[in-house]
């Protein structure tokens, strides 16, 4: 098995290869592909969980440090914590609103389920959706890739400003 994360395959291949194998491979071809189809489906909707979360601790930390600024008047080296702290909560939120943004799905459409000049014969219509399958898969499988990359940035930053924001309070208490 490759290290790359996302392993794809060329569709023009596949649809040619398609042409050529038995019903029962057909049958388990259109099975996995509903299964991956649904998995990434289910793997958004968890990113967008964790970026939602993620955006709402970000927004809280920011709020957080904002007021504390200005409620406390911090000088010196608490001062420059703070503006540290202030720029990372920043980036955290700024990154998972670009994971969450929305954007076109792919989606199946209704040229999709009803393929002309394949209603007649059910397994070319099968084949046929095999093949739409694969299409939604790559492209929700990229876009889960672009989301997965923006919540890991937003969880660095956030991290890295809760680390400067305990850093700021003990600076106070020292």
């Amino acid at each position: 098995m490759s290290s790359q994360l996302i392993q794809t395959v060329d569709v023009a291949d596949v649809e040619v290869r398609l042409l050529s194998v038995g019903d029962a491979s057909v049958e388990e071809l259109y099975r996995f592909g509903a299964l991956m189809v649904s998995s990434a489906q289910l793997r958004t909707a968890r990113l967008d969980a964790k970026l939602t979360g993620i955006l709402g601790w970000s927004s809280a930390a920011l709020a957080f440090v904002l007021v504390d600024g200005s409620v406390s008047k911090p000088r010196g080296l608490v001062f420059d914590a703070l503006l540290v702290a202030v720029a990372l909560t920043l980036a955290s939120v700024i990154s998972a609103y670009f994971g969450l943004k929305s954007r076109v799905w792919p989606a199946p459409s209704e040229r999709d389920w009803f393929c002309d000049g394949a209603l007649e014969n059910p397994d070319t219509l099968k084949r046929y959706h095999i093949i739409s399958m694969l299409n939604i898969h790559q492209s929700q499988a990229g876009v889960n890739y672009t989301r997965a990359k923006w919540l890991r940035a937003s969880e660095i930053f956030l991290a890295l400003s809760a680390s400067t924001i305990f850093l700021t309070l003990l600076l106070r208490i020292f």
